[in-house]
């Protein structure tokens, strides 16, 4: 697990050095206010407190409101599939996975949208 975090981090931070680190916040955000979750993350903050921020969200919404946890797994086309792909029961790893799917998920949208809009 802690290679996959590490990666997602180094991908990050590269995002951070080419100015798209902040789409991606702001797609994050985009999904969780359509989903109707209230919280909203700093574009200017740090991959790392980005991936702990977020991963302190889908906790909460798992344990205290499930029904947006799963409206915004929707709203971002995470299957069911694939959260019952995830290799273990511990929660904190379960999570982590999630938070990772979810970065990954967000981060094609906003790599498609620009690559559309380059090519247009």
């Amino acid at each position: 697990m802690f290679d996959k975090k590490n990666s997602t981090l180094q991908s990050l931070f590269r995002l951070k050095q080419m100015e798209m680190l902040k789409e991606l916040i702001r797609q994050i955000n985009k999904d969780l206010s359509l989903s109707g979750v209230e919280i909203q993350f700093d574009v200017n903050q740090a991959p790392e407190l980005l991936i702990k921020n977020l991963t302190q969200v889908i906790a909460t919404l798992m344990e205290k409101d499930f029904q947006k946890f799963i409206n915004f797994l929707y709203r971002i086309d995470i299957s069911e599939k694939k959260l019952g792909d995830i290799g273990t029961t511990d929660f904190g790893e379960v999570v982590n996975e999630i938070t990772l799917m979810i970065l990954k998920k967000e981060w094609q949208k906003v790599w498609f949208r620009n690559r559309n809009s380059l090519q247009e």
